[in-house]
């Protein structure tokens, strides 16, 4: 019997395309019996999907999860957790970190975007932004291609949004790594040797932060990824297995 597992999608409740239910029958579609919503420093969706998978006479394998953007001793990443009690007090305190940070970086594009390109959002634009738990640069994006200012979301994040400075919040990954785990649940370094978008990590410097990170705690790689060859898969795994880590995989879907 063969399984088809993602273990790293996103929906509209942080910055991919899809509800819980078209997830869903996107799943079904693609036969994926094993899966998991990993939106990023919320977990809205990932309960929404737990709780719609109950009225459903489905042999589908859920697990919920969340996407923290970290730091490491200076280093950029994203921590994946899994399963985790989400009545957590600290893990409660991670996500509401998270969305305050969001809101922080958000007010600073907001006021970057008027003072370095004069682009205005209208009230209502500003309430939308404002009502999101976990906005992102997609949701801003997508108001500049609205106004006519973009073509496509990549366009406009890399046009305006990127040449705002200052705003990379992100929480500590010794924190986020300790709440996981208090909180019952498993942490997965995501896409460890870059991600969409980002710069590619040096083999050696990955190495040095996966041996210091699983001192803190570390449980598992994200080894299987769409954006990687199967020399980096094979690399990721045997790091992962060299140590003792959980292997996973997912696509990074957002739409």
């Amino acid at each position: 019997m063969t399984t088809r597992v993602d273990m790293h999608m996103h929906t509209t409740a942080s910055d991919g395309t899809d509800h819980v239910a078209a997830l869903y029958e996107k799943l079904l579609e693609k036969g994926i019996d094993t899966f998991s919503v990993t939106d990023h420093d919320t977990i809205e969706a990932a309960l929404l999907m737990e709780a719609f998978l109950k009225d459903k006479d489905s042999a589908i394998h859920f697990y919920k999860g969340c996407e923290f953007s970290c730091k490491y001793e200076g280093h950029k990443c994203h921590i994946l957790a899994y399963d985790y009690d989400p009545a957590c007090e600290i893990f409660q305190t991670l996500l509401l970190h998270g969305e305050r940070m969001r809101k922080e970086k958000l007010n600073m594009r907001i006021t970057g975007l008027r003072e370095q390109f004069d682009i205005h959002f209208t009230e209502d634009e500003l309430s939308y932004l404002h009502s999101l738990s976990s906005v992102g640069k997609p949701h801003m994006a997508k108001l500049l291609i609205n106004k006519g200012l973009a073509d496509s979301i990549d366009e406009a994040i890399k046009k305006y949004i990127d040449h705002i400075p200052d705003c990379d919040f992100r929480q500590d990954a010794h924190m986020v790594l300790g709440a996981i785990s208090e909180a019952g649940g498993i942490s997965v370094w995501a896409h460890p040797l870059g991600g969409e978008g980002e710069k590619r990590v040096d083999r050696d410097c990955f190495l040095y932060y996966l041996d210091h990170m699983k001192e803190e705690g570390l449980m598992g790689l994200e080894c299987f990824y769409s954006r990687y060859d199967m020399e980096d898969v094979d690399f990721l795994k045997n790091s992962a297995m060299d140590r003792g880590l959980l292997i996973s995989g997912g696509s990074d879907y957002h739409g």
